[in-house]
């Protein structure tokens, strides 16, 4: 099979340093002392363990996983274009066979690639959970796929301003900004408008249905994927939605909402992305401010009739 030469670069690159080794371990061994502290605050002193500890085990790799997912993606991605405008070898990528499009989504596929194989990697960890038992493998392999979605969702936040900006730390800066804006910032702003609502509109009122802004948040699909809806009742209580319609089980109808929208937004940011790099001779570009990112050597960009 025939990679995108940007792919192909990015792996040979990234995996000959000895960095991308010392990075699988240093976040294995996070994962795996947390897990241990765990198991062992919570088996001293006992005789029988129970299927619940397992549960909780799994809540907490889960999160944890997570947790370390939304710290590692946007120092992969955040310098995956700004990179190459600070070499100066964009302009040799631009002038190539290869499209705007294969040189963003090449550098994504690279870039969590890498992260799924540190993912991937923490498998064993979760084996454990399987030995205390409570947990399904469907649950388990539901939970990799929320972490695929999520590296997805806020690597295409990273690529994005990796495209419009010119210096990787402005680039790495923004993306944590972003990510933390939506990691707590949606769930502060969704829970105090209600907080609000009621305090000045309708005390009694019952909301049936979780904020709009819940859904841009990346950690929403792993709180309505957690066993037992224990997740889900930690979202319902933030959002203030009637406790009389909560069921512990997962709602598809609205882990599909979510989907939706953060799919959206993957294919907008890729597509600004897309065309932030595409030199104005080659392609249709006429915003103004993709033209100001690509003035000027640095910026990475090709003036027209160069």
């Amino acid at each position: 099979m025939k990679l995108n030469s940007v792919m192909d670069r990015e792996f040979r690159s990234r995996m000959r340093t000895w960095r991308s080794a010392a990075t699988i371990t240093a976040y294995l061994a996070v994962l795996g002392l947390i897990t241990l502290a765990f198991l062992w605050l919570n088996t001293r002193g006992r005789y029988v363990i129970s299927y619940r500890l397992g549960m909780e085990l799994y809540m907490v790799m889960a999160v944890v996983q997570f947790g370390l997912i939304a710290f590692v993606t946007p120092a992969l991605t955040s310098g995956a274009i700004t990179g190459e405008k600070e070499r100066q070898t964009l302009d040799l990528l631009l002038v190539t066979k290869l499209s705007a499009r294969s040189i963003v989504l090449g550098k994504l596929v690279a870039s969590l690639s890498y992260l799924l194989l540190l993912v991937f990697s923490s498998l064993p960890l979760f084996s454990l959970v399987f030995l205390l038992g409570g947990v399904a493998p469907s649950e388990i392999l539901l939970t990799f796929g929320i972490y695929i979605f999520t590296a997805v969702y806020l690597g295409s936040i990273g690529l994005f301003y990796s495209a419009v900006s010119r210096r990787t730390q402005v680039a790495t800066v923004l993306t944590y900004l972003t990510v933390l804006f939506l990691g707590i910032g949606t769930y502060m702003i969704g829970g105090f408008a209600r907080a609000i609502y009621r305090y000045q509109v309708a005390y009694n009122v019952q909301f049936q249905t979780l904020p709009f802004v819940f859904h841009f948040n990346p950690l929403t699909p792993l709180l309505l994927t957690l066993k037992n809806g224990w997740g889900k009742r930690v979202l319902w209580e933030i959002g203030q939605v009637s406790q009389g319609n909560f069921t512990p089980t997962l709602d598809w109808e609205v882990l599909g909402v979510t989907l939706g929208v953060q799919l959206a937004i993957i294919i907008v940011l890729l597509w600004v992305a897309t065309k932030a790099i595409t030199p104005v001779g080659r392609g249709k570009l006429g915003l103004p401010v993709f033209k100001r990112t690509l003035r000027g050597g640095r910026s990475g960009g090709i003036q027209e009739g160069a």
